[in-house]
């Protein structure tokens, strides 16, 4: 319904989401029904735990991620710092793609047009037995 209407939705957080930590092809179902996905760069730094960061950083090396934001609620209470997630994201998927989370794709989403979507590359298992997901 809201596709018919030009809107397209932007899920916020699917790090920290406990079925979609448990069922990362979910995501895959909805990039490839045109949802944007947005990760709190705070989890990329593990403010929401190990489980959480890790989860977050195979978002980024699968292409799933298209938005980091703050997740900002006041000067106090989780604060903005987006520089720390900035580089730690360009440590994985380089400078270019970094700043695309940040400014680029934002700003194309502000001037109304949908920002480039890359193919995200196939969810696989890591090979070791203590991995979380």
């Amino acid at each position: 319904a809201l596709k018919k209407r030009g809107v397209t939705p932007i899920l916020s957080h699917p790090e920290r989401n406990p079925y979609l930590l448990e069922n990362p092809q979910a995501l895959y179902d909805l990039v490839y029904s045109d949802v944007l996905l947005q990760i709190t760069g705070r989890s990329l730094l593990g403010g929401f735990g190990r489980r959480v960061q890790q989860f977050t950083e195979r978002l980024l090396d699968h292409r799933l991620v298209h938005l980091m934001a703050s997740d900002a609620h006041t000067a106090n209470s989780r604060r903005p710092g987006l520089r720390d997630a900035v580089h730690r994201a360009a440590e994985r998927i380089g400078d270019e793609a970094a700043r695309d989370l940040v400014e680029t794709n934002p700003a194309a989403i502000l001037a109304g047009t949908l920002p480039p979507i890359p193919t995200p590359t196939p969810w696989k298992r890591p090979r070791s037995p203590w991995w979380p997901f």
